[in-house]
């Protein structure tokens, strides 16, 4: 700020003068501004991650927020990172997801955007059992009787048409 600004005006035998002013300049705005394309689709158990690019021209502190965050995922404020890794009771569609930063003055967004968790289904044996799995097979016509302290069931059909069930981290009766 600039004070005591006085102007005058003098014709040589006599002076006018306004009275005393100040005057400020205030500091203009520039929006930040954000860009990425975020990956619409995660299997379950895989990990997702998306950060977006901010900047500000000012160099002004961003602040980053997000609309309609899945339940599965975390939200870093301070880098707009969304991640985390759903799982298969996560499968289906989260809409309307909106990123924004913010400079304190100014908002910018992303567009909308749909996050879609596939289920998934892994084989026993893979390196998601940790080496606790075993693979029964069971024969058509057959049913699972009883499952004794089982924390995870995986069904599937094998590619010749073969029934398995693995269980993790327990036993399975079949009969």
């Amino acid at each position: 700020m600039t004070s005591d600004i006085v102007i005058s005006v003098s014709d040589g035998i006599a002076t006018a003068s306004l009275p005393a002013f100040s005057i400020e300049v205030k500091k203009i705005n520039h929006a930040p501004t954000i860009s990425g394309t975020p990956a619409t689709t995660v299997d379950a158990e895989s990990l997702y991650r998306f950060t977006p690019t901010a900047s500000d021209t000012d160099n002004d502190r961003l602040l980053f927020s997000i609309t309609n965050k899945p339940s599965w995922a975390s939200f870093d404020t301070a880098t707009g990172e969304l991640s985390g890794t759903p799982l298969n009771e996560d499968a289906g569609v989260t809409s309307d997801i909106v990123i924004s930063v913010s400079d304190g003055i100014a908002t910018a967004s992303l567009p909308a955007f749909s996050i879609e968790v596939k289920y998934t289904v892994a084989e026993c044996g893979s390196s998601e059992d940790k080496g606790y799995a075993v693979a029964t097979p069971i024969p058509a016509g057959k049913k699972i009787s009883q499952v004794v302290e089982s924390t995870s069931i995986r069904l599937w059909h094998t590619s010749d048409g073969i029934r398995k069930i693995c269980v993790i981290q327990g036993q399975v009766a079949v009969e």
